[in-house]
């Protein structure tokens, strides 16, 4: 319960993932800032009181199976290639615990690193659009 002059104990959110907008077809920098000042606009309308940034920046077309979500993470990791030839492909499909994915992420060769992945810059652009009164997402480990 809050009152006139306090916070709510408890706010509210949403898991994070948002549908992608038609906006979002052919994918550039101001586009994506567009599309996620919508996504943030239209939660607030709703009364969400840490609105996301609908994890619009992960998206990727090329990947329909997961819209990119996956690859955003797994692509700069160190440790990771994201060039798959055939002998991984078969071996991929082979591995029938991955048949909800049509194509392998990446392959780990060594030790898994930071490599370039920098959520602190995604994190940044989404204060930048909706204010600090945010919550920025991280996708689960199982999903990787």
């Amino acid at each position: 319960m809050s009152t006139q002059n306090s916070k709510p104990l408890i706010l509210t959110t949403t898991v994070g993932s948002y549908p992608v907008p038609d906006l979002m077809a052919l994918p550039s920098e101001q586009g994506l800032m567009d599309a996620t000042r919508v996504v943030v606009d239209i939660q607030r309308q709703f009364g969400i009181d840490l609105p996301t940034d609908g994890e619009l920046y992960r998206f990727d077309m090329n990947h329909p199976d997961t819209n990119g979500m996956i690859e955003y993470f797994i692509r700069p990791l160190g440790g990771i290639r994201g060039e798959v030839g055939r002998r991984d492909w078969r071996a991929f499909s082979e591995k029938h615990s991955m048949s909800f994915r049509s194509k392998p992420a990446g392959v780990v060769e060594e030790k898994i690193g930071e490599g370039s992945l920098n959520l602190v810059v995604d994190c940044e652009r989404l204060i930048a659009i909706a204010g600090e009164n945010v919550k920025f997402t991280v996708t689960s480990p199982y999903m990787l």
